[in-house]
């Protein structure tokens, strides 16, 4: 198990620094238009930011439609000679998140850098109980050993 938790450790101290947040817990400022981008509407981009160094998105959870995007073109009317063609973005849908899945997805993921930074902090607690409480340990023993001497004698 210590291996498995000194892994733990290598992983979680090779990703950028907590906190991390995400979006779509509130409306979103945007610094550079000094707007409110969506309104009153909390932000669903499903981007999970590190603040370290500035802020950066370090994943993004998936909503709604999924599937994988290529470019295609369509024939369209409005030319003098008929059709013209434009080009376009089609995608293949594969499924759906249903957004209070992606929320919870995204909280997860959000909040596990602090999570896991707890977790460890709660075993290396508990390590630390298991050796004092080892060492009390062979100190009774110890104890009885010396006593039930005393009472053989």
């Amino acid at each position: 198990m210590s291996d498995k938790i000194a892994e733990i450790r290598q992983r979680r101290g090779a990703i950028a620094s907590a906190p991390w947040s995400y979006c779509g817990q509130k409306p979103v400022r945007d610094k550079f238009l000094g707007i409110d981008r969506g309104g009153n509407k909390p932000c669903q981009c499903g981007f999970i930011w590190s603040h370290a160094a500035g802020g950066f998105p370090v994943a993004t959870v998936t909503r709604r439609e999924w599937g994988d995007e290529y470019p295609d073109v369509r024939l369209i009317d409005g030319n003098v000679m008929g059709k013209s063609v434009e080009p376009f973005t089609n995608k293949i849908v594969y499924g759906f998140v249903e957004d209070f899945a992606a929320d919870a997805h995204t909280r997860f993921i959000a909040h596990a850098p602090d999570d896991i930074d707890t977790l460890l902090a709660e075993i290396d607690r508990l390590n630390g109980e298991v050796g004092y409480l080892s060492k009390e340990l062979k100190l009774a023993k110890r104890i009885i050993d010396m006593v039930s001497e005393d009472v053989i004698k």
